[in-house]
């Protein structure tokens, strides 16, 4: 197929991955039918192992209810979290099919799929062809195949990026599965690459508009250099400043842990939370989409596991009476139970073998903080000196 002499009077491209056919809108129906069934079924499973009175809708709607009331903020933290994920796939899925990249014998345009509330996120753009200077086609390291391949329009203080093979005719061309480049990209090299952007609506669109722009190439020289961008550079440096904090931290000031179960739904939506903003932030200074969101998953994972212990060191810290000693009962089930309300009872599943050895209601101290954050840590290396002596005389006997 070849562009006429004259390009049509208006071209409206959408997103690729979104022209679908009817045999895999059933396939993609089907395997979300296949994920609900298999939720259905770990559901109808946990209930059949419960007690039968435990099984009854009103005894399963109190349990809900007292272990939202006991860690309410966990369960604020987890509803959020579920409910955001779910309207991004819902609201991502169908903003892409208003997604359009129009062009006209004056120009180019980018259509957000965003509304115009949050377009900031995510702005649309235009340009006419006359106001673009420079055009360059180049890649990135992290991808490989015609998908790799973007065009920067450059355009005075203006400087764009758009994948060519992204953006299909929906007259046209023909519905691809999603999966289709990620599968055959493995054997693409850059010439094939190259040649298939070439052949791209886009391109072949600005051949007959814009016959004036001479397309650079600079696909041999793919990658973007982290460290020659200031904002990635800071990102790199934290990612790995917080990645030896964490370990080191754990390595060298372990000596007080989490009473209870720590707080890890504030600290999986405090790592999201920096990713996002970390990656939009590398994305406004001009960092490449696939860089931007490798480096900020990355930044945000260390920024996550670092605030287990910070929040650690933040309770000790503004912790006014210090460490106090309290008083525990051992519990036929192997856990302690404390005889002063508002503590967490304690439990240490992987040593059962030395709890075994005390009486059932036998009395125990632990050495417990609350500090300004409001929640209990446990000084653990008695325990852990009380516990190696153990293991160390059964070894020898």
């Amino acid at each position: 197929m070849t562009m006429p002499i004259r390009p049509p009077a208006r071209l409206e491209l959408q997103h690729r991955n979104y022209l679908l056919t009817r045999t895999q809108r059933w396939a993609l129906w089907a395997m979300v039918t296949l994920l609900l069934v298999l939720v259905a079924g770990v559901v109808g499973i946990t209930l059949f192992t419960l007690p039968v009175e435990k099984r009854s809708g009103e005894v399963l709607l109190e349990s809900f209810l007292a272990k939202i009331a006991s860690k309410p903020l966990d369960a604020a933290l987890n509803s959020m979290m579920l409910l955001v994920l779910a309207l991004q796939v819902v609201y991502m899925r169908l903003a892409h099919r208003n997604e359009r990249l129009i062009l006209t014998p004056d120009g180019i345009e980018y259509r957000s799929p965003l509304p115009r509330a949050l377009e900031v996120l995510h702005p649309g753009w235009s340009l006419a062809w006359g106001q673009i200077h420079t055009a360059t086609l180049m890649g990135t390291k992290l991808v490989r195949g015609p998908q790799a391949l973007a065009l920067e329009l450059e355009s005075g203080m203006r400087k764009v990026k758009v994948i060519p093979c992204l953006w299909a005719n929906p007259t046209s061309d023909q519905p691809h599965s999603p999966w289709a480049a990620f599968f055959n990209q493995r054997n693409a090299n850059i010439v094939d690459s190259i040649a298939r952007v070439e052949e791209s609506e886009l391109l072949r669109y600005m051949a007959v508009a814009a016959p004036q722009l001479q397309i650079k190439h600079r696909a041999q020289d793919v990658g973007f250099a982290l460290e020659k961008n200031r904002q990635a550079l800071v990102v790199v440096v934290g990612f790995f400043l917080l990645l030896f904090y964490a370990l080191g931290d754990s390595f060298f000031s372990g000596y007080e842990v989490y009473a209870d179960e720590p707080p890890y739904s504030f600290f999986v939506a405090l790592g999201l939370l920096a990713a996002l903003v970390t990656g939009l932030w590398m994305r406004r200074s001009e960092v490449p989409m696939a860089e931007s969101l490798f480096v900020s998953m990355l930044f945000g994972a260390a920024l996550g596991a670092a605030a287990y212990p910070v929040a650690l060191r933040v309770n000790a810290l503004t912790d006014q009476d210090g460490l106090r000693r309290y008083t525990y009962q051992l519990t036929p089930e192997l856990t302690l139970k404390p005889l002063a309300e508002g503590l967490p009872v304690l439990a240490f599943p992987r040593y059962p073998e030395y709890w075994m050895q005390f009486k059932r209601d036998s009395i125990h101290e632990f050495e417990l903080r609350r500090g300004g954050l409001s929640f209990y840590q446990l000084n653990i290396q008695p325990v852990n000196m009380a516990m190696r002596e153990y293991y160390e005389k059964q070894n020898n006997n």
